[in-house]
């Protein structure tokens, strides 16, 4: 999962709770990129909200400036998809910054990819690369707010569960299909 870097191993980490609370997920966004900071050189933001209906003024603005940022290659059809951001622009990343717990998708890159981090789903769903060091600031930035964990085992967990959830439901459908046999059988 992780990948060699200048500043040490990186590894997957998810910020827990998926949280719909837009406070919450601001300060779990700004977290990150706190965190990445001098790491971070540019952003990739889509332009859309899936509660734009819930969107005070200030972040439609950051959204009107990310869309007006006079892009020149688009990497997708829609222009306001994937708008690049870089990090030496500071009145744009303020932007990015503010909107990125709003937007359905914002990838933060490094000098080469994967991304650093994603936010997903207006900041429902955040998993960010780091050193062992940059993910002990980051669970004490969200400490109280949002548990921070390795990715490998949030998704092992889940493992776990689905396959009690399998045992479970083959044990009550062995169960069922004993009782007809023994309903057919008298």
């Amino acid at each position: 999962m992780g990948s060699s870097d200048a500043l040490g191993e990186r590894v997957e980490y998810a910020v827990e709770g998926g949280s719909t609370d837009r406070v919450v997920a601001a300060r779990a966004c700004r977290a990150v990129m706190d965190v990445l900071d001098g790491v971070s050189v540019r952003a990739e933001v889509d332009c859309f909200s899936d509660v734009a209906a819930d969107m005070p003024a200030e972040i439609r603005d950051a959204e009107a400036g990310l869309r007006g940022s006079g892009r020149t290659g688009f990497l997708h059809s829609d222009p306001w998809m994937a708008v690049p951001v870089d990090r030496s622009d500071e009145a744009a990343w303020d932007l990015v910054r503010r909107y990125a717990s709003w937007s359905i998708n914002v990838d933060l890159y490094g000098t080469e990819p994967p991304p650093l981090a994603t936010f997903h789903d207006c900041g429902h769903s955040i998993v960010a690369r780091l050193t062992a060091e940059e993910a002990a600031d980051l669970t004490r930035r969200l400490k109280g707010i949002a548990p921070v964990r390795p990715l490998s085992e949030i998704h092992e967990e889940r493992a776990v569960e689905r396959e009690r959830a399998r045992g479970a439901r083959t044990a009550e459908r062995r169960a069922r299909w004993r009782a007809r046999f023994q309903r057919s059988r008298t």
